[in-house]
Protein backbone atom coordinates (compact mmCIF):
# COMPACT_ATOMS: atom_id res chain seq x y z
CA UNK A 1 0.00 0.00 0.00
CA UNK A 2 1.07 3.42 -1.05
CA UNK A 3 2.44 5.53 1.79
CA UNK A 4 1.54 9.12 0.90
CA UNK A 5 2.26 12.17 2.98
CA UNK A 6 1.89 16.30 3.00
CA UNK A 7 4.54 18.42 3.66
CA UNK A 8 3.96 21.74 5.18
CA UNK A 9 6.35 24.68 6.59
CA UNK A 10 6.03 25.98 10.16
CA UNK A 11 2.92 28.45 9.39
CA UNK A 12 0.89 25.47 8.20
CA UNK A 13 1.44 26.19 3.67
CA UNK A 14 2.40 23.74 1.51
CA UNK A 15 6.13 22.65 0.92
CA UNK A 16 5.72 22.11 -2.94
CA UNK A 17 8.68 20.99 -4.94
CA UNK A 18 10.57 19.29 -1.88
CA UNK A 19 12.50 16.22 -2.80
CA UNK A 20 12.50 13.45 -0.29
CA UNK A 21 15.75 10.73 -0.79
CA UNK A 22 14.49 7.30 0.29
CA UNK A 23 18.12 5.89 2.85
CA UNK A 24 16.16 3.01 4.73
CA UNK A 25 13.27 0.59 5.03
CA UNK A 26 12.38 -1.36 8.47
CA UNK A 27 10.21 -3.46 9.80
CA UNK A 28 7.49 -1.63 11.66
CA UNK A 29 8.08 -4.31 14.65
CA UNK A 30 11.59 -3.55 14.90
CA UNK A 31 12.09 -0.73 17.61
CA UNK A 32 15.52 -0.61 17.34
CA UNK A 33 16.19 0.28 13.59
CA UNK A 34 18.23 -3.68 13.21
CA UNK A 35 15.99 -5.31 10.73
CA UNK A 36 15.68 -3.48 7.76
CA UNK A 37 17.89 -2.31 4.90
CA UNK A 38 18.87 1.07 3.57
CA UNK A 39 21.38 3.18 1.09
CA UNK A 40 22.39 6.02 3.22
CA UNK A 41 24.23 7.95 0.69
CA UNK A 42 25.71 8.49 -2.95
CA UNK A 43 23.85 10.73 -5.76
CA UNK A 44 23.35 7.42 -7.72
CA UNK A 45 21.61 4.84 -5.48
CA UNK A 46 21.53 1.01 -7.36
CA UNK A 47 18.53 0.87 -9.94
CA UNK A 48 16.70 -1.43 -7.76
CA UNK A 49 16.65 1.16 -4.90
CA UNK A 50 13.68 3.28 -4.57
CA UNK A 51 13.82 6.73 -5.80
CA UNK A 52 13.27 9.78 -4.53
CA UNK A 53 9.72 11.75 -4.34
CA UNK A 54 9.41 15.27 -5.25
CA UNK A 55 6.04 17.07 -3.29
CA UNK A 56 3.85 18.69 -5.63
CA UNK A 57 2.18 21.91 -5.35
CA UNK A 58 0.37 21.60 -2.68
CA UNK A 59 3.24 19.57 -0.75
CA UNK A 60 1.46 16.12 -1.22
CA UNK A 61 3.83 12.93 -2.49
CA UNK A 62 3.41 9.06 -2.41
CA UNK A 63 6.01 6.69 -2.09
CA UNK A 64 5.54 3.25 -3.50
CA UNK A 65 7.26 -0.10 -3.28
CA UNK A 66 7.77 -0.20 -0.08
CA UNK A 67 6.37 -3.98 1.72
CA UNK A 68 3.39 -4.02 3.71
CA UNK A 69 4.39 -4.02 7.83
CA UNK A 70 7.47 -1.58 6.92
CA UNK A 71 8.11 1.84 7.05
CA UNK A 72 10.87 4.40 5.26
CA UNK A 73 13.62 6.53 6.71
CA UNK A 74 13.61 9.50 4.37
CA UNK A 75 16.39 12.58 3.88
CA UNK A 76 15.03 15.60 3.02
CA UNK A 77 17.12 17.42 0.68
CA UNK A 78 18.32 20.90 1.72
CA UNK A 79 16.84 23.88 -0.30
CA UNK A 80 16.72 28.30 0.22
CA UNK A 81 13.51 27.43 2.21
CA UNK A 82 13.67 24.03 3.87
CA UNK A 83 16.43 23.02 6.38
CA UNK A 84 17.86 19.13 5.25
CA UNK A 85 16.04 17.19 7.85
CA UNK A 86 15.92 12.96 8.76
CA UNK A 87 11.90 11.40 8.99
CA UNK A 88 11.20 8.09 10.12
CA UNK A 89 7.77 7.05 8.52
CA UNK A 90 5.75 4.36 9.50
CA UNK A 91 8.64 2.84 10.85
CA UNK A 92 6.61 2.04 14.52
CA UNK A 93 9.36 3.74 16.09
CA UNK A 94 8.34 5.92 19.31
CA UNK A 95 7.32 9.43 17.65
CA UNK A 96 8.21 10.86 21.07
CA UNK A 97 11.59 11.33 22.77
CA UNK A 98 12.01 9.63 25.84
CA UNK A 99 13.21 11.62 28.93
CA UNK A 100 16.89 10.78 29.22
CA UNK A 101 17.26 10.35 25.25
CA UNK A 102 20.00 12.86 24.29
CA UNK A 103 20.90 11.01 20.76
CA UNK A 104 20.15 12.84 17.82
CA UNK A 105 16.16 12.11 16.56
CA UNK A 106 14.60 11.76 13.19
CA UNK A 107 11.47 13.48 12.61
CA UNK A 108 9.40 10.43 13.61
CA UNK A 109 5.65 10.09 12.46
CA UNK A 110 3.48 6.98 12.74
CA UNK A 111 0.28 6.64 10.60
CA UNK A 112 -2.59 4.31 9.99
CA UNK A 113 -2.71 2.35 6.45
CA UNK A 114 -4.82 4.95 3.87
CA UNK A 115 -4.59 7.56 6.47
CA UNK A 116 -1.72 10.94 5.11
CA UNK A 117 0.82 11.63 6.98
CA UNK A 118 1.15 15.76 7.55
CA UNK A 119 4.54 16.72 8.54
CA UNK A 120 5.92 20.19 9.84
CA UNK A 121 9.55 21.23 7.92
CA UNK A 122 11.32 23.33 9.77
CA UNK A 123 13.24 26.52 7.58
CA UNK A 124 16.87 26.62 6.56
CA UNK A 125 18.89 28.57 8.57
CA UNK A 126 21.85 30.23 7.22
CA UNK A 127 25.54 30.15 8.55
CA UNK A 128 28.13 32.88 6.74
CA UNK A 129 31.61 33.84 6.88
CA UNK A 130 34.94 34.11 5.68
CA UNK A 131 37.28 31.05 6.66
CA UNK A 132 40.88 33.01 7.57
CA UNK A 133 44.62 31.60 8.03
CA UNK A 134 45.00 32.58 11.92
CA UNK A 135 48.75 34.12 11.26
CA UNK A 136 47.86 36.43 8.35
CA UNK A 137 44.60 36.89 8.24
CA UNK A 138 44.34 36.30 4.41
CA UNK A 139 40.87 34.45 3.52
CA UNK A 140 41.40 30.44 2.83
CA UNK A 141 40.53 29.33 -1.20
CA UNK A 142 38.33 26.69 -0.91
CA UNK A 143 38.26 25.82 2.33
CA UNK A 144 36.17 22.68 3.84
CA UNK A 145 33.05 23.52 6.08
CA UNK A 146 31.33 21.24 8.41
CA UNK A 147 28.77 22.83 10.90
CA UNK A 148 27.91 20.43 13.56
CA UNK A 149 24.41 20.90 15.58
CA UNK A 150 22.79 19.11 18.42
CA UNK A 151 18.67 18.99 19.29
CA UNK A 152 19.82 18.61 23.14
CA UNK A 153 22.50 20.40 25.27
CA UNK A 154 25.08 17.77 25.18
CA UNK A 155 24.12 14.47 23.08
CA UNK A 156 24.65 13.33 19.88
CA UNK A 157 24.87 15.76 16.41
CA UNK A 158 24.37 15.97 12.87
CA UNK A 159 26.40 17.95 10.45
CA UNK A 160 26.23 20.05 7.20
CA UNK A 161 29.27 19.86 5.25
CA UNK A 162 30.03 22.67 2.06
CA UNK A 163 33.06 24.71 0.26
CA UNK A 164 34.03 28.04 0.53
CA UNK A 165 34.64 29.90 -2.70
CA UNK A 166 37.85 31.47 -4.00
CA UNK A 167 37.49 34.36 -1.25
CA UNK A 168 37.02 31.97 1.60
CA UNK A 169 33.03 32.54 1.40
CA UNK A 170 30.81 30.38 2.93
CA UNK A 171 26.82 30.29 3.22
Amino acid sequence: EPIRGKLIDIEGQPAAGVTLKMVGVQNVTDRFGQDGVGYPGGDEPPAAWLPPVTSDEQGHFTIRGVPAGHGVHLQVVGSDRFAPQDIALNTGMPEQRGERDATYRSLVKNVEPGEEAVLTLPPAQWFEGVVRYEDSGEPVAQARVTIWASQEESGSMISVSGQADTLGRYR
